[in-house]
């Protein structure tokens, strides 16, 4: 049974609340707990939890020693990263009282050492040390330290990648000391805004979560507590379960006195769906992080008093959450409330009920305010293999507190730009003057979308009409643009046809061209293929379908533009480089305008010019192209490293791409 959620206020199980003044939707969710339905619901989740073999998720010290037994053949073979890889799965199956973990980090740290990883070796090492370190493994860990601390000093003279510095508001979290909380008197809605003129580029927030959930797939690669990537097979173990990993003591005692003491072993039961699973437990572990002593007080408290200064419920309460309007989540906020009585028997059903009206609120919050988090990685481009670029990888989800307040815009001043685990990073996009309010996008931008569509898509996902600038100007995307016939212009259609460029209206059938630009659309899908199979062909086809788009769509059309840059890859794989950089040039000139310069994907489409130029560079081609080329890869080279230094990578992901080698 677990008690340390109530041991500060043992009255806690005698109070009452009044319901009366919760919403309609939560009101009838109550009624729904009381009905028949809802306790045979009950009884099969109480007999899949009485059956669920959660064994097969816990610690086990044969298969401990049988991976360190591995590891230490793998050492002696001087395979170091198999002996490594071995030794970490002794570290997670080993049993924390047991002296096998402690042999297991010291065994670790040796192979860590012959790697030269010398400061994780160091950090394996105070490990091996902390727990049941026999007396013959300490001697060795302890000549270990000394010769990796002698490394370090030789080593530490290298430059290394600073952080940039952000002046932080005192009152309002992890938001920068140039942005206010304001509230609209007539509609009471809040928001950021500036307190003084902020330039392009400047640090808004850098901020934690409220709370995250990793995806369970990445349970291996990230860290359970603060997911950030863990070192490459070196992880720090759960105290009790096999599935889940941290990249230190620090978060893995964190995540366990905070939440993860409740669920160790029981994963497997709060995975709703494959596809719905993240917004449920992200509910469940705010819960676990408000504390459930308090949490009831918080969310009855009708007071408008707000501390925005630190990570609080009761703000995290007053977040929008559009109760009308959500879709049924109820049968996912069941589970979380069923496992919730499960690990939580004292409670009886009247709290449990009262606690699964906070889920259900939670959920809806969720649905409106949470966020996904990505992880930066290197992908090999599709038909090149010697092509890498940078994707953003979905690692998890969150809630964070400052952030929330922020609203959308279609055209936004400012840009969630980077994550460091689950720690968010946001930016201005342009000069922000003193008293204008901070946007961010939804996931609806005027860029890429039409005025109809972003209208479509944030009342669907957000319920309400979007009243932004761009929508109210009927700003239109030149990535969507078609050839108008009059003026050789941008013309879109959106409900009517309109050219950017000379105005006119509906004067040509849209909807006929936009047919045969679908049909051309599929069939460069479709050449991934014939790239593969037969280059001659490939650049053929691709070179017919780049004429006749031209008759149809503007040169910034994203359409077109992916034609270049298939086209660009075919002429590399040939060895034509002349052709494959005047390619990946026009296709660059389209990304930019369709992303602007402070996406990822505008940088990696640079990288791979500047990987093209640098080698027709160091071929025998003619002079005064070479000229050429070298002015616009020495352009290209300071955009790049702008680019890194103005995104504040950090180290882990500053390493992903040394522009340096170029």
């Amino acid at each position: 049974m677990n008690t340390s959620h109530f041991d500060e206020n043992k009255r806690e199980a005698n109070k009452t609340y009044n319901v009366s003044d919760l919403p309609p939707s939560k009101i009838q969710y109550l009624r729904k707990l009381k009905s028949k339905d809802f306790e045979n619901i009950r009884e099969k989740y109480n007999e899949k939890f009485d059956k669920f073999n959660y064994s097969s998720n816990a610690k086990c010290t044969q298969k401990s020693n049988e991976f360190r037994e591995n590891g230490n053949k793998f050492f002696a073979e001087k395979q170091f990263e198999d002996a490594l890889r071995m030794y970490s799965n002794a570290v997670v199956y080993a049993n924390l009282d047991d002296i096998e973990l402690s042999v297991s980090f010291a065994n670790r740290s040796a192979a860590l050492f012959q790697l030269q990883r010398y400061k994780e070796c160091l950090r394996d090492i105070e490990y091996a040390l902390n727990f049941k370190c026999p007396s013959n493994v300490k001697e060795k860990v302890l000549k270990r330290k000394q010769s990796c601390i002698d490394k370090i000093q030789t080593n530490d003279s290298r430059s290394k990648a600073k952080m940039r510095e952000m002046k932080r508001n005192e009152s309002i979290y992890g938001v920068a000391d140039c942005i206010n909380v304001f509230q609209r008197t007539i509609s009471s809605e809040r928001g950021l805004k500036a307190n003084r003129d902020i330039e392009r580029g400047e640090l808004l927030a850098i901020q934690a979560p409220f709370a995250s959930v990793l995806t369970p797939s990445r349970y291996k690669l990230n860290c359970y507590n603060c997911l950030r990537a863990i070192p490459k097979n070196r992880p720090f173990p759960c105290k009790k379960c096999v599935q889940v990993c941290f990249c230190s003591l620090t978060c893995c005692e964190k995540a366990w006195s905070e939440f993860h003491q409740y669920e160790c072993c029981y994963l497997e039961l709060l995975n709703f769906s494959s596809t719905f699973h993240l917004q449920p437990r992200l509910a469940l572990r705010i819960l676990f992080k408000a504390r459930l002593d308090a949490v009831l007080d918080e969310f009855f408290d009708r007071s408008a008093d707000l501390d925005y200064s630190k990570l609080n419920f009761k703000v995290i309460n007053s977040l929008m959450d559009h109760s009308d309007k959500c879709p049924d989540f109820t049968p996912a906020i069941n589970l979380m409330l069923l496992f919730l009585s499960r690990i939580f028997p004292q409670l009886n059903s009247d709290k449990i009920a009262l606690y699964g009206c906070v889920l259900l609120k939670l959920i809806q919050q969720i649905h409106i305010n949470g966020k996904y988090i990505y992880s930066r990685e290197l992908k090999t481009v599709p038909g090149c293999d010697q092509c890498e670029v940078i994707q953003d990888i979905k690692i998890g989800c969150a809630l964070y507190q400052s952030y929330s307040l922020i609203n959308h815009s279609c055209d936004p001043n400012s840009l969630s730009f980077m994550f460091d685990g689950h720690i968010l990073y946001l930016k201005a996009l342009r000069e922000i003057k003193k008293d204008e309010e901070i946007f961010v996008c939804y996931g609806a931008n005027s860029k890429w979308q039409t005025t109809s569509e972003r209208k479509a898509f944030l009342e669907q996902y957000y319920f309400f009409d979007c009243k932004c600038i761009a929508c109210e100007e009927d700003a239109q995307p030149l990535s969507k643009s078609l050839l108008c016939p009059l003026c050789n212009g941008p013309a879109i259609f959106d409900k009517l046809v309109k050219c950017l460029s000379c105005k006119s209206l509906d004067h040509f059938d849209a909807k006929s061209i936009l047919n045969e630009v679908e049909k051309l659309e599929k069939d460069i899908i479709s050449f991934d293929d014939t790239i593969a199979r037969d280059l001659k062909e490939a650049i053929d086809s691709l070179t017919r379908s780049e004429q006749k788009l031209l008759k149809f769509v503007h040169k910034s059309n994203k359409i077109l533009g992916e034609v270049k840059n298939k086209l660009s890859l075919c002429y590399q794989k040939v060895n034509d480089l002349e052709l494959a950089i005047k390619y990946n040039e026009e296709y660059l000139k389209i990304v930019e305008i369709e992303f602007t310069n402070d996406y990822i994907h505008v940088f990696n489409v640079r990288l791979r010019l500047c990987e093209k130029q640098i080698k027709l560079l160091q071929s025998n081609c003619d002079e005064s192209l070479k000229s050429t080329i070298h002015k616009s890869c020495i352009d290209n080279l300071k955009a790049l490293k702008s680019f890194l230094t103005n995104n504040v990578f950090p180290e882990t992901e500053r390493s992903i791409v040394d522009v340096n080698r170029l």
